[in-house]
């Protein structure tokens, strides 16, 4: 059997100054994805909206840990949501649109490939946003 080619996929930069910036996380932290590729994709993750001084509506992603817990996890779960999320609609997240993304994840790679990212989709969807302000439908 070849060598396992995994160092690509993630580090852990513990001299930062903002380490650990997410809580929670409880694998190994995965700094790759410092700045998520899935800032301007509908994703999963916990999030609130917000105007920023230039009138932009942006998401802060403070709460989510998505990309980070656990270097093999994180990888393979932005592999597959990139590949799948469509652009975001600018709208707060909701328990709805977690389901429906969930859905086209769940159809369109194995699921034993996604099996982290489904378990923390469930989670998410039946937790995080059962009060979400402002939450609507797809």
């Amino acid at each position: 059997m070849g060598k396992a080619y995994i160092k690509f996929k993630g580090f852990t930069n513990r001299a930062c100054e903002f380490y650990p910036c997410h809580q929670g996380v409880k694998k190994a932290f995965n700094c790759l994805f410092c700045y998520c590729p899935l800032l301007e994709r509908e994703c999963p993750g916990p999030y609130q909206v917000f105007t920023d001084k230039y009138v932009n509506i942006r998401k802060d992603c403070t709460e989510c840990n998505l990309p980070h817990d656990g270097i093999e996890q994180s990888w393979r779960f932005i592999q597959m949501w990139v590949a799948t999320a469509p652009t975001w609609d600018k709208r707060p997240q909701s328990g709805e649109k977690i389901r429906k993304y969930a859905q086209v994840v769940k159809t369109t790679f194995d699921y034993k490939d996604i099996e982290w990212a489904t378990t923390q989709l469930e989670a998410s969807s039946t937790q995080s946003y059962a009060g979400a302000q402002g939450s609507e439908g797809v």
